[in-house]
């Protein structure tokens, strides 16, 4: 069953199984604190990694419905509750899924073909970067977690515009999950890391400049990517 509520925090090098980050201790940010007004030209792009082949699952979770609507148009309902709030969409997928390209573009996103998925969703974050400027920051957005609140996503939103230079991570008080953001400088070594290992390299690199949001928004730790999480899931989701 998916957690309802969060344990308190504790800044301890904690393991996160199934998840791309691990826990250091950081600065923390409650949600509901104020922000500062919000530079419209200088808006958070979101890029979301799609192009993974979903073998646990058994089918492209951009496809896997649950509670009437498919991952893809869960995340996508969120976003457009915040689109004042971002900037490019970008979304990175395989060949052949016309479906969610034209889903995507239908909804003002850019849709990019990652020719080698094998490669890892390091290197689909590449081919995303690549459409975004480089002069701003990036909510990574995993397909398969579709379900983190909009306040969640919103608070993130808040402190990214006190802390633009900072690395903004959702944390139950234990452990991170998404979406994070990261900021423009982040750029360079995404592009410099090994594939093999993935946007945490960045985390890893630099735990002194990442800022927590504790919620007890249980979704951003619910990786959904096997069908027994997704009855899980099922279950425990109340719209």
């Amino acid at each position: 069953m998916v957690p309802t509520s969060a344990p308190a925090f504790k800044a301890l090098p904690i393991s996160c199984p199934g998840s791309h980050f691990d826990t250091d201790p950081s600065p923390i940010y409650h949600a509901g604190m104020s922000s500062q007004d919000r530079d419209s030209t200088n808006r958070p792009a979101v890029i979301c990694l799609l192009a993974g082949h979903s073998s646990r699952m058994g089918s492209p979770k951009q496809h896997v419905f649950i509670h009437g609507a498919t991952f893809l148009e869960h995340l996508l309902a969120r976003i457009e509750k915040l689109r004042d709030r971002l900037g490019t969409l970008v979304f990175v997928g395989q060949a052949r899924d016309e479906k969610t390209k034209r889903r995507v573009e239908s909804s003002g996103g850019t849709w990019i073909i990652n020719p080698r998925p094998d490669e890892g969703p390091l290197s689909s974050l590449r081919l995303g970067l690549q459409a975004c400027s480089p002069e701003t920051g990036f909510l990574l957005w995993p397909i398969d977690h579709p379900l983190v609140a909009v306040a969640t996503v919103g608070a993130i939103l808040d402190k990214v515009a006190d802390e633009p230079g900072s690395i903004i991570a959702p944390s139950d008080g234990t452990r991170r999950g998404h979406p994070s953001y990261f900021p423009a400088w982040t750029r360079e070594e995404l592009f410099s890391a090994p594939l093999e290992a993935g946007a945490k390299w960045v985390l890893q690199r630099h735990p002194d400049r990442i800022v927590h949001i504790v919620t007890d928004d249980p979704w951003i730790r619910c990786n959904i990517n096997t069908p027994e999480l997704l009855a899980a899931a099922e279950a425990d989701f109340h719209p």
